[in-house]
């Protein structure tokens, strides 16, 4: 990984490190405060990099102090009045759609970030296929409106300037859709990256996803560190630099001539990849691997487009024929894959692993994804 193309990649390391710090080892604000101006003072004066990487790390430490012992705000207080009334709004319009009540509970769900109607016995085959993840709203549903609002604003295109008012509309409607979902941890994450996307389609230049991953990162722990140690934050940034590091340079090593044979291998690398990425932190945290998620995750992704692109028109055209008969379709079919695979021998794995262990097996993840770059490089 080459430093100068991914700058905001090594300043997240020392500025969560100073936000781990903190969380078990007490040092008052004035203290930390006063050590980064001193070390700011000093790497502007000499530009060395060890006094700005200590100055990144001390501000990591102050952050976590002004959040966690003066603020006093959760991860939760992020939310504002504004975007609760549109989750709400939202969820009751999708309740127009009268559907039965699984397939409800998943529209509201996978549309709107709404899992209230959602039953224990679902929410259990879920997660046993290992497809929990489409339940909750993240970069996989803001990709997909991502992806429709560029394809549904193409006539924009015709105006003049049209191409700076589609850019202008899909990065609002990407917001006001992550204000929709109430701001979860990955969607901020992926509203953030797919703005930036939207930007360097606009000006040509060079997206360092990468790069751009920690750059959504840095500035979600600027903004509250205990960003840190929600799950939804871990598993959707982990996931991600997994898709990254493994599935983007797996589907260019085995493109091929065939469009639907490629698109078929960078769905099932991607879920591959996620799956691999997150499974130490799963093993940790829930106890069990899905195995059935791997071969069942491009399937369901996959009518997941299907619910999440017309769930959201419905959004703003809540009266077009149709929408309800093919929403019910989609989630019926989708529930019942899901529940067929969980209820399949063997789907899960049950293996509970140590922080140590979870700890060490991404040390091994990440050196040898850095020496295969590396071998790569040299090439």
């Amino acid at each position: 990984m080459n430093r100068a193309a991914t700058p905001l990649l090594w300043a997240l390391i020392p500025l969560a490190a100073g936000i781990i710090v903190a969380s078990y080892v007490f040092l008052p604000l004035w203290l930390s405060a006063g050590g980064l101006l001193l070390c700011l003072l000093l790497a502007w004066r000499w530009d060395s990099t060890p006094l700005t990487i200590a100055a990144i790390f001390l501000f990591g430490i102050s952050s976590y102090n002004l959040r966690h012992d003066i603020l006093h705000q959760s991860v939760d207080d992020l939310r504002m009045r504004p975007a609760n009334a549109l989750h709400r709004g939202a969820a009751e319009r999708l309740d127009r759609l009268d559907l039965p009540e699984d397939g409800q509970a998943v529209v509201n769900a996978m549309v709107a970030g709404d899992k209230t109607g959602i039953s224990y016995e679902l929410r259990s085959a879920y997660a046993r296929s290992g497809t929990s993840h489409l339940l909750a709203v993240s970069g996989l549903h803001v990709g997909i409106v991502f992806m429709l609002a560029n394809f549904l604003l193409r006539w924009l295109l015709l105006a003049p300037n049209g191409h700076r008012w589609r850019n202008g509309v899909v990065i609002l409607l990407v917001w006001i859709y992550a204000a929709i979902a109430n701001f979860p941890p990955s969607v901020i994450r992926a509203a953030f990256m797919f703005s930036v996307l939207q930007f360097s389609l606009a000006s040509s230049s060079a997206y360092v996803s990468l790069n751009t991953l920690a750059a959504a990162a840095f500035m979600m722990l600027i903004v509250n560190p205990l960003f840190l140690f929600s799950l939804s934050f871990q598993l959707s940034f982990i996931a991600v630099a997994g898709i990254i590091l493994w599935a983007v340079p797996a589907a260019r090593w085995l493109h091929g001539p065939w469009a639907i044979g490629n698109a078929l291998l960078g769905i099932a690398g991607v879920g591959i990849a996620a799956t691999v990425a997150t499974a130490p932190l799963i093993a940790h945290t829930f106890g069990q691997i899905s195995v059935i998620g791997v071969p069942l995750n491009p399937i369901v992704i996959a009518i997941a487009n299907v619910i999440v692109g017309v769930g959201a028109v419905w959004m703003i055209l809540p009266f077009l024929p149709g929408v309800p008969w093919l929403l019910d379709t989609a989630t019926a079919t989708q529930n019942n894959l899901v529940q067929w695979a969980a209820a399949l021998p063997n789907a899960v794995v049950k293996i509970q692993i140590s922080a140590l262990a979870c700890w060490a097996a991404y040390a091994v993840m990440i050196l040898v994804t850095y020496g295969i770059a590396r071998i790569r490089v040299a090439r």
